[in-house]
């Protein structure tokens, strides 16, 4: 991998580095090769609120892809992902996660035709699985005595996202809009303690369903062909402030058609 690339993933990375499920369908569509082996890193930034709990989730995901011929590519997600929550309850501390390992796997297939003005139709799908976990605090005592409920929780992603979309080629780039369907399964694992002053008593451990949600949302970008067999792409996706995501890659490819 060039330098040059190198380069703009660490950019990628520190515009990530803010409040994002980060994973895109869309960068790139396709990756162009045929018979080899390209690279894509995707950096996100989404949000999702729960029962008044706005979530916020960091991910940097690199894409290593087959591409299977000109029509379809199989690919791995590998990366890293964080999570920070507010909560809606006001005497509950906000939850700053830490980085957890994401993983998964997707297609991607082109249909092999052209429509009008020369447009294409895309399909992907992908799986994709983390545990950030973190510690939250809630006071329990309006008296100051120093009493509180300690929360040690891991919330354990599962998202499959498919996504359908038509693409506009032009010398230089694919401009696309389409639907991606979102399942989201989570689960809370929760350690419980009790904290005054420096005594600390564990109380119990519960792990429940926390989000089943299945969700059609629209979602647009594009991808510009760069120097040296790269590509550019940004993606939106969402249906408003409650739920949405940005996302960003760069990838080494072959060239768009």
């Amino acid at each position: 991998m060039t330098r040059r690339m190198f380069v703009t993933l660490w950019l990628l990375s520190l515009f990530g580095a803010g409040p994002a499920t980060a994973q895109s369908t869309g960068i790139p569509l396709l990756s162009g090769g045929e018979n080899e082996f390209a690279l894509t890193v995707q950096a996100g930034l989404a949000g999702l609120t729960v029962h008044d709990d706005r979530h916020q989730v960091l991910a940097i995901v690199t894409r290593p892809t087959f591409g299977l011929g000109r029509f379809a590519d199989v690919y791995a997600l590998l990366g890293m992902a964080r999570q920070n929550v507010d909560y809606g309850d006001p005497q509950k501390s906000a939850f700053d996660g830490k980085s957890s390992l994401l993983y998964g796997a997707g297609l991607a297939l082109q249909w092999p035709w052209r429509g009008p003005g020369r447009t294409l139709l895309f399909g992907t799908a992908q799986v994709a699985f983390f545990r950030p976990g973190g510690t939250s605090y809630e006071n329990l005592d309006s008296q100051n005595s120093g009493l509180r409920r300690i929360r040690n929780t891991t919330y354990e992603w599962m998202q499959i996202q498919a996504s359908f979309n038509l693409a506009y080629p032009t010398a230089n780039a694919r401009f696309f809009v389409g639907l991606e369907l979102v399942v989201r399964n989570i689960r809370t694992v929760t350690t419980v303690k009790l904290q005054q002053d420096q005594s600390i008593v564990p109380v119990n451990r519960i792990s429940l369903p926390y989000l089943k949600q299945t969700q059609l949302a629209p979602t647009l970008g594009f991808n510009v062909r760069l120097p040296h067999r790269h590509q550019f792409g940004l993606q939106l996706r969402g249906t408003g402030p409650g739920d949405f995501g940005l996302f960003l890659g760069i990838s080494q490819t072959g060239a768009l058609d």
